[in-house]
């Protein structure tokens, strides 16, 4: 906010409802990207350290950093505004939001390590723990929008905007996880034979 001096020693400071709003939406801009940033690297850090890998941890994140641009893109569209109690909606989704990667991380490669080929690993893997997802998702879901029944208009708008976000979540963790992971896998896998194949050629030669 800037200031005007006079040489009589009189300052001028800019006030009101506009500059006011001005300076709010600086802060919240500020601690927006702090605080995203933050739980950014800590969940992303947590979720490496569980897999042991750096690809499966941004696999497990990725749909959930999908899933904050729709939420944002819906916000605007339905007229829900990003107020101060929003600052940490980045946050809460990045915690919320991560578990559906990791459960259909985790029990694709249970299938894996059974035998099954990349296609069949990842239809079980969806199979199996599809309803469970669902389900979840829906509790969170209805458990957020109950937030609407408050008289506090911050409230009301922070449960839209955390049901919005948790149905993005499992939205884009079911629909873009399984092919990522058969092109990731199932390219890995025509190296491997590729190989193999090479090696028995040369011994054969």
């Amino acid at each position: 906010m800037e200031t005007i001096s006079f040489s009589d020693g009189v300052t001028l400071r800019i006030a009101g409802g506009v500059p006011r709003e001005h300076e709010m939406s600086k802060l919240r801009s500020q601690d927006l990207r702090k605080i995203s940033t933050f739980g950014l690297l800590l969940v992303l850090l947590v979720v490496i350290l569980y897999f042991r890998s750096v690809t499966n941890g941004l696999l497990a994140l990725s749909p959930v950093l999908i899933a904050v641009f729709w939420t944002g893109g819906w916000m605007g569209y339905l007229g829900i505004p990003f107020s101060s109690a929003m600052t940490g909606l980045v946050s809460m989704l990045m915690g919320l939001g991560v578990d559906y990667g990791i459960h259909i991380i985790h029990r694709y490669e249970e299938e894996v390590e059974k035998g099954l080929s990349v296609e069949d690993a990842v239809v079980e893997s969806v199979t199996n723990i599809g309803i469970g997802l669902v389900i979840v998702s829906l509790t969170t879901i209805v458990g957020f929008l109950a937030l609407t029944a408050s008289d506090l208009v911050l409230m009301r708008q922070m449960g839209e905007a955390l049901a919005l976000g948790i149905f993005f979540c499992f939205f884009a963790a079911t629909l873009m996880l399984p092919p990522v992971l058969v092109v990731k896998d199932g390219r890995r896998r025509d190296d491997g034979n590729r190989k193999k194949n090479d090696s028995i050629y040369i011994g054969g030669s």
